[in-house]
């Protein structure tokens, strides 16, 4: 045998040896969602001393586990220290129901984001009106009779 045939067979016995054995096999199913997990127990969080009075809202990547509890929490949004403690702190304490993939319980990640609403703000300034006469009418000057 030639070199080159010697060559050719090789090339062919490896050839073979890589092709599928079952190459008419059906494609794996993927799995399917067919239950989504349910926010069972939300817990709130304080609202930070000294933030922003206006709120923000803090995006998180949430690893539920198969029986509905928190794994992790991990932020992906901005960075907002104030806020991202105290979402996180709260996000943690959540329980869901249990996601079902392929109608079996599952672990899961989901997409959450928390938000802290506008807080109102205080007057700096009050206004009172003591006036001897019943009932005061109250002006930007004072009191008037």
């Amino acid at each position: 045998m030639t070199r080159a045939a010697h060559r050719v067979l090789v090339a062919l016995a490896l050839l073979g040896a890589a092709a599928p054995s079952h190459a008419h096999a059906a494609p794996a199913a993927r799995p399917q969602l067919t239950k989504a997990p349910a926010l069972l127990e939300f817990v709130e969080a304080p609202y930070p001393e000294g933030a922003d009075p206006n709120g923000a809202t803090v995006q998180f990547k949430i690893q539920i586990a198969a029986d509905g509890t928190i794994r992790s929490a991990d932020i992906v949004g901005p960075p907002n220290a104030a806020f991202d403690v105290a979402a996180r702190e709260a996000v943690l304490k959540f329980r869901f129901s249990p996601a079902e993939v392929d109608g079996k319980p599952s672990a899961i990640t989901i997409d959450y984001r928390y938000t802290f609403a506008p807080r109102p703000v205080a007057p700096t300034t009050a206004i009172t009106c003591f006036c001897p006469i019943s009932p005061p009418l109250l002006s930007t000057t004072g009191c008037r009779r």
